[in-house]
């Protein structure tokens, strides 16, 4: 689904805005929060204000920061990353909503549509890469582990797939 997204977005703001979404696993509040003070081209990172004004940094791999300067270059925001295009104020949440549900309807996906949706698909997807789950924790900006295991019951192909202690011995 969410290639059928970036598949019928023409938009370059709001395939940005996608992208970011997805890969970071930042929250709504937090991808309409960022500043352009906040990426970090040369550590490859961007600087989020999490729940409880907590700050972290998430990492921006090559495509990500080519896909945010192309995007940058056309539209030129002033101080945030995204904003609206007549007035310059920070973009609204109801505005990234209203370009989901669009881009959701256009691309005939059944499935609800969020943020939140691309955070979980963020996580779920490092998860069935191989990645430790420490580390998707604080990359979502998880206090507690709990919160980040119930990724681990999301994705069966993880389960499905485990290669236990056993596989190493020799008969």
């Amino acid at each position: 689904d969410v290639q059928k997204l970036f598949d019928v977005c023409d938009n370059k703001k709001h395939k940005c805005l996608m992208a970011v979404l997805y890969g970071t696993g930042v929250r709504l509040s937090e991808l309409i929060g960022i500043e352009l003070t906040d990426i970090r081209r040369n550590e490859k990172t961007i600087r989020v204000i999490g729940k409880g004004n907590k700050e972290r940094y998430v990492p921006m791999n090559d495509k990500l920061l080519d896909i945010i300067t192309e995007y940058w270059r056309i539209y030129r925001t002033k101080r945030w990353l995204f904003e609206n295009d007549i007035t310059n104020v920070q973009y609204s949440k109801r505005s990234v909503g209203l370009v989901l549900k669009s881009l959701r309807e256009k691309a005939n996906i059944i499935a609800p549509v969020s943020p939140h949706k691309f955070r979980h698909s963020h996580a779920t997807s490092l998860l069935e890469m191989g990645t430790d789950i420490r580390i998707i924790q604080k990359e979502l900006g998880h206090n507690s582990i709990k919160t980040t295991q119930i990724y681990t019951h999301v994705s069966q192909h993880i389960v499905a797939n485990i290669h236990t202690p056993i596989n190493n011995i020799k008969w």
